[in-house]
């Protein structure tokens, strides 16, 4: 699961020419860490939902990867 995440992750952040993140780190905010705009999240959780049929913001916000580790279970 890690590994997938990390690869749409890289993903968007290779498509806004940023630097890709080497590891899953379950604090890293996906705003803050990650530098996540509001299209950038709509599009990690199109990719998220078609990579692992799950709606990560379904039930609410999410900040952080450990956040979306959880819901993946």
């Amino acid at each position: 699961m890690e590994e997938r995440l990390l690869i749409i992750i890289n993903e968007i952040r290779n498509d806004k020419g940023e630097e890709h993140v080497a590891e899953i780190k379950p604090e890293l905010s996906l705003r803050k860490d990650l530098g996540f705009d509001s299209m950038d999240l709509a599009t990690f959780t199109a990719r998220v939902d078609e990579e692992f049929g799950v709606d990560v913001f379904e039930t609410g916000i999410v900040d952080l990867l450990s956040d979306v580790m959880e819901k993946l279970g």
